[in-house]
C-alpha cells in the first residue's frame, strides 16, 4: 500500500503524520518530539533547523529566521502586527518576495522565506524517510486558515524544493474537521467552531458541514493573546519564585534568561497533559 504524508506547518512550529496500511500516526523527529519548532538559524558553516535553531536563538539571533509562514504571503509590504516586537532578524520586501538579510559569520547573505521553509521541509522530509523506502514522497499540507494565496504559492514550492511531492493544501480548521470524521453526517446541516491556538496567534474559525463538505464561513486571528503569552506569564512567575528563593533575578542575563524560558516552555508543554509540571533550574 502506498504511504502518504501529512505536514502542519504554522509560524511557530511544524509536524509531520504518515498513513500506512490504513494507520495514520504523528511521527517524532530525531529528539522525540512530536512537534518540530519552524525556526530556522543559518550559521557560518552550517545551517539548522527545529529545536537546534531555536536553543541557537539567543547567540545566533542575527543569523536565526522565525515566524516565516506568517509573512510569506507579503509582496507589497510587512504589516507591522505581522512580526513579533524584538525578532533580531526582520524580514523585508525585495523584487516582491519576502526575504532576509542573515549574518553567516563575516558574510551577510540574503535568503528568501521560499528558501527558508524548504529548509524546515528537508527536516521534516528527512523524518519522512525514516517510514517508508519510496522514492516518492506525496503529501498533503495543512496551513493556518489565515494563509493567502501567496502564503499557499510559497509553502509549495518550498515543499517541493526539499523532496515532497504536493497533492493537496488544506486549511487547518477543514484538517481538524476531518481528523473528528465529522463530514460523515450527511444527513444535516452542522455548524463548527474550530480554535486554534498557536505560537504568535489564536485563531477562531466557524465552519458549514454540509453533504459531506465542509466550507470556511468566517475566521478571525488574533495576535493578543497566544502560546507564547503563556510561556512569558510562566518566565515572569519562574523569575519571582527564583528571586524569592536565591535573591538573584535570573532575567538580568541573556544566557540564563533563555535558559529561563526554555524551562517554560517545557512546563508548558507537560501541563497540555498533565496536571502538574516540575521545573528544575
Amino acid at each position: 500500500m502506498s504511504v502518504f504524508f501529512g505536514v502542519y506547518l504554522g509560524s511557530s512550529s511544524s509536524c509531520i503524520a504518515v498513513c500506512k496500511d490504513g494507520k495514520i500516526e504523528v511521527v517524532a523527529n530525531a529528539g522525540g518530539e512530536r512537534v518540530t519548532p519552524a525556526v530556522v538559524g543559518f550559521y557560518e558553516t552550517e545551517v539548522v533547523t527545529g529545536c537546534a535553531a531555536k536553543q541557537g536563538i539567543i547567540r545566533h539571533g542575527p543569523s536565526t529566521v522565525q515566524n516565516i509562514l506568517r509573512v510569506a504571503g507579503s509582496t507589497t509590504e510587512i504589516e507591522e502586527s505581522l512580526v513579533p516586537a524584538g525578532l533580531p532578524c526582520q524580514p523585508i520586501i525585495e523584487k516582491g518576495q519576502v526575504v532576509y538579510s542573515v549574518q553567516r559569520g563575516d558574510k551577510t547573505v540574503t535568503v528568501t522565506a521560499e528558501k527558508a521553509l524548504a529548509y524546515l521541509f528537508a527536516q521534516l522530509k528527512g523524518i519522512a524517510l525514516t517510514h517508508t523506502s519510496e522514492t516518492s514522497l506525496p503529501v498533503v499540507l495543512s496551513l493556518p486558515s489565515w494563509s493567502s494565496e501567496k502564503t499557499c504559492v510559497v509553502a509549495r514550492k518550498a515543499a517541493e524544493l526539499a523532496g515532497f511531492s504536493v497533492h493537496k493544501i488544506i486549511s487547518q480548521p477543514a484538517a481538524s474537521v476531518m481528523a473528528y470524521n465529522l463530514l460523515d453526517n450527511n444527513k444535516e446541516t452542522s455548524y463548527i467552531v474550530v480554535l486554534h491556538g498557536g505560537g504568535t496567534t489564536v485563531t477562531g474559525s466557524v465552519l458549514e458541514v454540509s453533504g459531506g463538505l465542509a466550507s470556511l464561513k468566517e475566521t478571525i486571528t488574533t495576535s493578543a493573546v497566544a502560546g507564547d503569552s503563556l510561556t512569558n506569564l510562566i518566565v515572569k512567575h519562574l523569575a519571582k519564585e527564583f528571586y524569592m528563593k536565591y535573591k538573584g533575578d535570573p532575567l538580568e542575563n541573556k544566557r540564563s534568561r533563555r535558559k529561563l524560558y526554555n524551562a517554560a516552555e517545557n512546563c508548558k508543554h507537560v501541563l497540555s497533559t498533565m496536571a502538574t509540571s516540575q521545573v528544575r533550574l
